[in-house]
C-alpha cells in the first residue's frame, strides 16, 4: 500500500478506502506536499474496480484548516509563475477528488476553514457533528476564496457563497446542512460514519458509478436527456448487477454484492 508523509491510507473492509488527513498538529491545514499526495491517492483509487467507496476524515480535533500559513508566507519569494503554478495545483486536486469515479463520503468533525471547505464541496456525502464549524476565512487574511469558488458557488449557489465569502462569518453545522454545504448533522459521528459507509455498500458497484457519471452529465447539460437517460437505464436493465438486483428482490434476498452479516 501506497505511504505518504501528510495523509494515511486505510482499507479498513473490502471496498472501502479510508484516506486521512495526517497533520493535526497543525488542524491538518494543506501545504504543497498533502495537495501533492492528495491529488496522487484520488488519481490512484478511481483507477480500479476493488474500491466501491472512498472515505475522506482526518486525525486530530479538527478536520482542515486550510491553507498551511507557515507555506503560504513564503509566497512572497516565489515567482508570479511558480505562485500561479503552485495555484493551478491546488485546484487540479479539488477537480481530481469531485471527478473521483466513486462516491466520496467526508466525515468533518471539528472546524473547518477556508480551503478545507473545498473539501467538501467536492465530496458527494459529508457528515459532520452538531458542534462542527465553518468559515470562509481568507478575507480576514486579506485573501480570497478564488480557487475553491468554482466548486463552492456548484454546491451552495452564487448567493449563499458570495454573503459567506464577503463577510468571512463563521457559522454551524445547522446553517451548513441549510445550503446544502454537507447531508447531515449527527449526534455520534463513528456511529452514523459506519451506518452511512453500511448503506453506501448495499448499492449496486458498478451502478454507483454509472449513477456519479449520468448525475453530472445531466447537471452540467451535456447531451440530449431523452436518449441520454433511455439509454443509460436500458443498459442498466440487461446489465448483469441489474438482472441480479432484480432477482434479489423478487427472491426476497439481498444481491450478491451485498456483504453478509455475520
Amino acid at each position: 500500500m501506497q505511504k505518504y508523509e501528510t495523509l494515511e491510507l486505510q482499507i479498513p473492509e473490502p471496498g472501502v478506502a479510508t484516506v486521512i488527513l495526517d497533520r493535526p498538529h497543525i488542524h491538518n491545514a494543506m501545504d504543497a506536499r498533502m495537495i501533492e499526495e492528495l491529488t496522487d491517492v484520488f488519481e490512484h483509487l478511481a483507477g480500479g474496480d476493488e474500491i466501491r467507496l472512498v472515505c475522506l476524515k482526518s486525525h486530530g480535533n479538527n478536520f482542515c484548516a486550510g491553507a498551511d500559513l507557515n507555506w503560504m508566507k513564503d509566497a512572497n519569494t516565489w515567482t508570479y509563475e511558480e505562485s500561479h503554478a503552485s495555484s493551478v495545483q491546488l485546484y487540479n486536486m479539488f477537480n481530481t477528488i469531485r471527478k473521483c469515479r466513486h462516491p466520496v463520503l467526508t466525515i468533518a468533525k471539528g472546524r473547518t476553514f477556508g480551503g478545507g471547505l473545498g473539501l467538501l464541496a467536492c465530496s458527494d456525502y459529508v457528515l459532520t457533528s452538531h458542534d462542527s464549524q465553518f468559515c470562509f476565512s481568507e478575507l480576514k487574511l486579506g485573501l480570497i476564496p478564488a480557487t475553491i469558488s468554482p466548486f463552492v458557488i456548484d454546491k451552495i449557489g452564487y448567493s449563499f457563497a458570495n454573503a459567506l465569502f464577503l463577510s468571512a462569518k463563521q457559522f454551524g453545522a445547522e446553517y451548513a446542512l441549510k445550503i446544502g454545504l454537507i447531508h447531515e448533522v449527527c449526534d455520534d459521528l463513528e456511529k452514523s460514519s459506519q451506518q452511512t459507509i453500511n448503506q453506501f455498500l448495499k448499492t449496486g458497484p458498478q451502478s454507483a458509478v454509472i449513477c456519479k457519471k449520468t448525475v453530472k452529465d445531466i447537471y452540467e447539460g451535456g447531451s440530449n436527456p431523452r436518449h441520454h437517460t433511455a439509454s443509460i437505464i436500458t443498459k442498466a436493465r440487461l446489465s448483469k448487477e441489474g438482472q441480479e438486483g432484480m432477482l434479489a428482490l423478487l427472491e426476497k434476498r439481498e444481491p450478491q454484492w451485498v456483504k453478509k452479516e455475520k
